[in-house]
């Protein structure tokens, strides 16, 4: 690959990234039809899908993920686009990544799970999905909170409630359970 190609793919892959950001999605469907990468990142590594979600893009996320965007990419804090579209309440993206296999687990550099992100911001309708596609209520991020502390740190009492009751519900096993019936 030549100089000047190498130069007019990296633009073009950057004018996806921006595309991205800005909800774009005809310059990013030009872009990718002129051979930009869909995984395109910015120097942060937010890939364009990321991005989108992150914004609330709903029509490019689904344009980036049909066109080959890694739905479980992660940047160099370690978030997916489900984490980021999880921790600004955009229920109708979360919808569409867990659709495409989107981890619902995965946590970012200190374990912050999309759960304890939307619960940690009050954002129910984002919990009822995560919830829904299974979602580790007995996760912990690396300074020991579960989603149900971070919504009663930050008095979202409803989210607290639902997360009660799906534990009550046996939608999870409560930590060690399995290690307590065995010792019986």
């Amino acid at each position: 690959m030549s100089r000047s190609e190498t130069k007019q793919l990296r633009d073009s892959e950057q004018a996806v990234i921006t595309a991205a950001y800005r909800g774009d999605t005809e310059t990013v469907v030009a872009q990718l039809d002129q051979g930009a990468d869909p995984n395109a990142r910015d120097c942060d590594g937010d890939s364009a899908l990321i991005l989108a979600a992150d914004r609330g893009h709903t029509e490019l996320v689904q344009v980036l993920l049909a066109r080959g965007a890694d739905v479980n990419a992660k940047n160099q804090n370690g978030e997916t686009a489900l984490l980021r579209a999880a921790g600004n309440g955009r229920a109708a993206v979360v919808k569409i990544l867990l659709a495409q296999e989107a981890d619902c687990n995965a946590g970012d550099i200190v374990n912050c799970a999309p759960l304890m992100r939307a619960a940690y911001r009050g954002h129910i309708d984002v919990v009822k999905e995560l919830l829904a596609r299974g979602a580790d209520l007995n996760a912990r991020n690396a300074f020991g909170n579960t989603a149900a502390t971070l919504a009663a740190r930050n008095g979202h009492r409803e989210i607290g409630a639902m997360l009660q009751a799906a534990r009550d519900a046996g939608i999870v096993d409560p930590p060690h359970s399995k290690l307590r019936t065995a010792r019986r």
